[in-house]
Parts: structure tokens; sequence; C-alpha cells
């Protein structure tokens, strides 16, 4: 069993990072405008989206806070993230694939039964949709961290301490050198992202009151990201977006920056803690079915470019996120729907 009460900042940092992730697909199409539309709304893009990066990060670090620090048998710890992570991927995988399969039809596709075989086998591979890549690194990350944790249990502080600072130089290393993000490989990748689990679990472990301190991670990281990418961009003449890397040091500071002021908030509203409870317990089913929620969005009109994008952006993420919530209480609600909706 898991020993641990959850704390009420972690509920806190599930909302903020789902909604960031959000925020994340709501803005990205106002960035590929980059000196094909006025600059005023490719920069109300990267505004958001920058500040919205230490999202997927956080989701990484969330883990290492909740995970590393408690205690469970092995059986128990896959048996419990196995069924809370496969059942509703496989659901809304299937939901994609029909929903993309369907409008190939509308358009005149007539595959044999060969040929679409081979194409959900093409979807699979790819990802299914733009967003499933995650669902697929904490197979990986989930695999590991009883493993991780075995490890960071023999550690003394300074060797723990030490360990951070090698990931963060790793971080950079590659960012400047090996530009991991843009020539994706899994293994790779999942190493470089696994030292947020390892910066979750040391933050939660460790008392850090200076808001101060988190400020200054804060404004750094996201400074970089948004200027960054801005000067990047505009010395390439179209869009760059190294600096968005979830695995770049400046992301890495934003996230960190994130982890620790909300870490340190006090919110005792009752009416804002049930909602906060509410959204982050159906936080990966509000994950898994957020783009498809946003498409249909764009279909009636509301996007990020509704009226302007300094409203089009915030208005249709907020509704994104309530209208993908609903859903998921709806699923939950019909037989065995908790089991699959997420």
């Amino acid at each position: 069993m898991e020993s641990r009460k959850r704390e009420s900042w972690i509920d806190r940092l599930n909302v903020i990072a789902v909604f960031g992730v959000i925020l994340i697909h709501t803005s990205g199409s106002l960035l590929y405008s980059f000196n094909k539309e006025p600059i005023f709304d490719w920069w109300i893009g990267n505004l958001f989206d920058s500040m919205a990066r230490f999202s997927v990060p956080v989701f990484g670090m969330i883990m290492g806070a909740t995970i590393l620090r408690n205690e469970y048998s092995i059986g128990t710890y896959f048996k419990k993230r196995g069924l809370r992570l496969i059942p509703p991927f496989l659901f809304w995988a299937l939901v994609y694939l029909s929903y993309d399969a369907s409008a190939k039809f509308y358009h005149g596709w007539n595959p044999s039964y060969v040929e679409l075989f081979f194409w959900v086998g093409s979807q699979v591979t790819k990802g299914i949709a733009i967003h499933f890549w995650y669902v697929y690194l904490i197979v990986g990350i989930y695999f590991l961290l009883p493993w991780l944790k075995w490890g960071l249990r023999k550690l003394t502080d300074s060797s723990l301490s030490f360990v951070l600072v090698s990931w963060f130089s790793l971080l950079l290393v590659q960012f400047l050198f090996l530009n991991i993000d843009h020539h994706p490989n899994y293994f790779t990748y999942l190493i470089c992202f696994l030292g947020y689990p390892v910066l979750g679990y040391y933050f939660s472990i460790k008392t850090l009151k200076s808001n101060r301190f988190a400020m200054v991670l804060l404004f750094v990281g996201a400074g970089i990201t948004v200027f960054g990418t801005y000067y990047s961009s505009l010395f390439a003449g179209v869009f760059k977006e190294e600096y968005y890397s979830f695995i770049s040091p400046n992301v890495a500071l934003l996230a960190c920056g994130v982890f620790l002021l909300v870490k340190n908030s006090r919110i005792e509203n009752r009416l804002f803690t049930r909602i906060q409870n509410t959204i982050s317990k159906h936080r990966y089913g509000i994950y898994l079915v957020h783009i498809l929620v946003l498409w249909l969005l764009g279909l009636v009109g509301v996007s990020s470019r509704l009226i302007t994008p300094l409203l089009g952006v915030p208005l249709t993420a907020t509704l994104g996120l309530i209208i993908s919530l609903g859903i998921v209480l709806v699923l939950n609600k019909v037989p065995f729907g908790k089991f699959f909706a997420g």
C-alpha cells in the first residue's frame, strides 16, 4: 500500500500542468505564422506557449514527488499503474483512430483490409495523436521508477545533489550540441527526461521556502524560452522551436520555479479545493481527450484566433479544459466507465 496522504499542492500542480498542456496545443497554431501574419499574433502564441512549457516536466516531477517517496510492493505498483494507464489509452486510441478513419472515409478513402491493417499499424507507430507520445514515454518511466527509487535511497544528500547537477549538465550539453529533441530516440529522450522525477523527489523532501528563488528560476527560464525562440526564429527566417524542448535547460528552470511556487502555496477555499481535486483526479482522461475537443471546437470557429489571440488562446484553452473534464465525468457514470475514461 502507498503510505503517504496526498498533499493539496500536488493536486494544484496537476491542474496547472494539464491546463498548461491544453494551452500549448491551443497556441501552437499561431507559431508557424512567423513572418507570414501579424507579428503581434505570433508573439501572443510565443508568450502563452513559452510560459506553459513547464507542464510536461512538472508531470514528471509529480511522479517523483509521489511514487519515489511512497512504500509499495512491486506487484501492487505495476498492477495499479497498469490499470490506470493502459485501458484509458486503448479506449481513447480507438476513438482517435475511428475519428481519423471516418474523416478519410468521408473524403473517399476505400482501403482493402490489408491497407486498413497497415494504416492502423502506421498510426500506432507514429503515436496515433500528437500528444500520445507522452503516454509512450511514461510507460518507460513507470518501468524504471522502482529501480530508481532503490538507487536513490542509497544516496546521501550530497550525492543526490551531484546527480541533479550532472543531469542538468547533460541537458545543457544535449541542448547545445546533440539536439536530442529534434532527432528523437526513445531511450535517449527517456534518460534525459528521467531527471524530472528525481528533481521532484528532491524538492518534495527538502524545505525550500524561498519564493524569491522560485520566481528567479521561473522568470529566467521563461525569459530564455521566450526570447531564445524569437531570436532563433528571426535569424533563421522561420519558426524555430529548440527552446521549447521539454528537455532543454531553460524549460527545466521554468518547471523548477513553478513546482516550488505551487508547493509553497496555501489555498483554503473549499469550492476551489473541490474543483482542484476533481480536475486532478481526472487529469489523465482530460489529457487524452483534449486534442479531440480542440479539434471539434475549431470546427465551430473556437480557436486561438477567436476575435484576437490575446482572448482566443486563454478562452479556447479554458473551454477545452471544461469540456474535456465534462466528457470524462460523464463517461465515469456509465457502466465500467471509470476503467477506460481516465
